[in-house]
């Protein structure tokens, strides 16, 4: 049961590690995106 406790500790660490990695790139691609969005809204208009 501790071995388990361990093994399943270790898989939230790496978890963590990274998630902080991916945020960076995707927030302002998707930034950019969401904008590219609203100029083509925009130009609809």
């Amino acid at each position: 049961m501790a071995e388990k406790r361990n093994e399943s500790r270790g898989g939230e660490d790496e978890l963590p590690r990274f998630i902080p990695l991916l945020p960076p790139e995707p927030s302002p691609l998707s930034n950019g995106f969401r904008l590219s969005l609203l100029l083509t809204h925009l130009d609809d208009f």
